[in-house]
């Protein structure tokens, strides 16, 4: 499996070649150039890789689908199909760059939290495992008892600490493979918020283009993920029931409430489709970042929150253990 960055440098390229309507096969030939001069090897052989197939009459969608996620392969087969390859590939890079840049800020946002909460537990447990039974064994008797309680207790604390970690982590995991499995994760694979882009994408290069809109979003539903797979299943029922809103339609798809209103506004000044459904994928990016920036902000207060329990119980503990020395020696 390629390095994501790789694939990223390939759509990247592929779509700098593609912009004055190049032939597929002739970008796919630009790219092989250009990455022999740049001694970008991975590109290269990539590059090839997907020249070749596209040369035994296999479809770009097929040759990458590999590479990417089964929502970017649906969006890159409609596109192939409604004629807005381009489009549908620079949707692509624009996802995976708002991505990364979520996953730098994250990293950013969360790197110093996280290293005071792993320096508290250790520091505790330094304090509680080592200290506390040392002074245990050198002074036989209530007070060094009490200090061996309290061992105890920071002990359990311990326990129910990495019991409700490993808790928030399985049931994050659950969540995350539930995509992939049908039945019995349907209830918590509703759409969320990462899958909000991919659809209203797809929903978009249906919309524009002009094959029929229904099977090109039973093409998307074929070969996304679940929760999407759920999304495109309502909106083509609303279709053959004759709904044409859009706010309708976008609603099927778990959309936040103020921006359908905010379509609705729009269609009724005259706005054409096309820029409506621009207009809806900024304001659904943006709405995935904020939510992806409260969530990173609940991560770090809760970081903050275990860090100042853990100096808490190291102070208490080592004015116990002082405490109990300077009482032996007195």
């Amino acid at each position: 499996m390629l390095d994501r960055s790789v694939v990223n440098r390939f759509l990247e390229a592929l779509i700098y070649w593609l912009r004055g309507r190049t032939q597929l096969d002739q970008a796919l030939l630009g790219i092989v150039l250009m990455s022999q001069e740049n001694s970008d090897r991975r590109v290269n052989r990539l590059s090839r890789q997907i020249r070749h197939s596209s040369q035994n009459g296999k479809s770009l969608s097929h040759s990458l689908g590999r590479y990417l996620a089964a929502d970017e392969q649906s969006l890159l087969l409609v596109g192939e199909k409604s004629g807005g390859l381009f489009a549908a590939l620079d949707m692509i890079v624009a996802g995976r760059q708002k991505k990364y840049q979520w996953k730098r800020a994250s990293q950013r946002q969360i790197a110093y939290p996280l290293v005071l909460v792993s320096v508290s537990f250790i520091v505790l447990h330094i304090v509680s495992g080592y200290l506390l039974p040392a002074v245990y064994q050198i002074y036989q008797d209530s007070f060094a008892q009490t200090a061996g309680l309290e061992a105890d207790w920071v002990r359990a604390y311990f326990f129910m600490a990495a019991l409700l970690v490993t808790g928030l982590i399985a049931a994050f995991t659950a969540i995350q493979w539930g995509q992939y499995f049908p039945q019995p994760m349907n209830r918590f694979t509703r759409m969320r918020t990462v899958s909000l882009l991919p659809f209203c994408q797809v929903l978009a290069l249906s919309l524009q283009s002009k094959q029929s809109v229904l099977e090109l979003l039973l093409i998307a539903q074929n070969n996304c993920s679940v929760p999407l797979r759920h999304a495109f299943k309502q909106v083509t029922i609303r279709l053959r029931q004759g709904v044409s809103q859009l706010e309708q339609l976008l609603s099927a798809g778990g959309i936040p409430r103020s921006i359908l209103f905010e379509v609705q506004l729009l269609r009724n000044e005259g706005g054409r489709e096309k820029e409506i459904m621009h207009k809806v994928c900024e304001r659904v990016a943006d709405y995935a970042m904020a939510r992806h920036r409260s969530y990173v902000k609940s991560a770090v207060t809760t970081c903050y929150f275990f860090a100042l329990i853990n100096t808490a119980l190291v102070v208490n503990t080592l004015s116990n253990a002082m405490r109990l020395v300077v009482q032996q020696i007195v």
